[in-house]
Formats: structure tokens, C-alpha cells, sequence
């Protein structure tokens, strides 16, 4: 469930053809995108039904399925450029491990060249 913030209770339908349910002052995880992401994710962090990083991306996923490709590699890890931060840290090995109800969860594209 993926859940747009700052909302109160209800079902609407989301731009992708799922369905958010809004909910306000609930706690779950709040995911956000690069801005450098955000043409394929949604604009601002939501709040998702998810206790690990990657469930958490599953249910972004099922909004936004074009966004898998570009965070999760053929075996469904994190590509080499993308990094993962749980409540401020870096852990790109966290992408298995449980996340607390209140985790801020950050994906970052990194952006090379010259």
C-alpha cells in the first residue's frame, strides 16, 4: 500500500492506475525519490505498508513499474549507481533487512560523468 502524506483516510485512484490510500498520522516507512528519479517515481516521499527496503519499493513498484528498471539490476539488486539511505545512512546491504515503522527510506541516483 502505498500511501500519499499529510492526507486524511480514503481511497482515490493514483495517476498509474493503482489505487493510495491516504492516510494521515500513520506509521509506516516514507520513501523518497532523487529528483533525478522522479520522471518515473512519485513526486514526493509516501508512506508504504512495508518492513523491509524492498517491500517498500514493491509497493512503489506497483505504481510506477517503470521506475524497477532503473533502481534494480536483472537480479533484482541495486543497480551499481543507485544508493540506498535508511534514516540518513548509506546501506546500499540493507535492501533485505527490516526497517523500523517510522524509517525514512531514500533513493539516490548517482550521476557521473565530466
Amino acid at each position: 500500500m502505498v500511501t500519499q502524506t499529510g492526507h486524511t483516510a480514503s481511497l482515490h485512484d493514483s495517476p498509474h492506475g493503482g489505487v493510495f490510500r491516504s492516510v494521515y498520522n500513520v506509521s509506516m516507512p516514507l520513501i523518497g525519490f532523487t529528483t533525478h528519479l522522479r520522471h518515473l517515481a512519485p513526486p514526493t516521499p509516501v508512506r508504504v505498508d512495508a518492513a523491509t527496503p524492498r517491500a517498500a519499493l514493491e509497493c512503489v513498484f506497483a505504481d510506477y513499474p517503470s521506475l524497477r528498471g532503473y533502481v534494480l539490476d536483472e537480479h533484482g539488486q541495486l543497480r551499481k549507481h543507485v544508493a540506498l539511505f535508511i534514516n540518513g545512512e548509506l546501506r546500499r546491504d540493507a535492501l533485505d533487512l527490516p526497517v523500523p515503522a517510522d524509517a525514512s527510506v531514500y533513493v539516490m541516483q548517482a550521476l557521473s560523468g565530466g
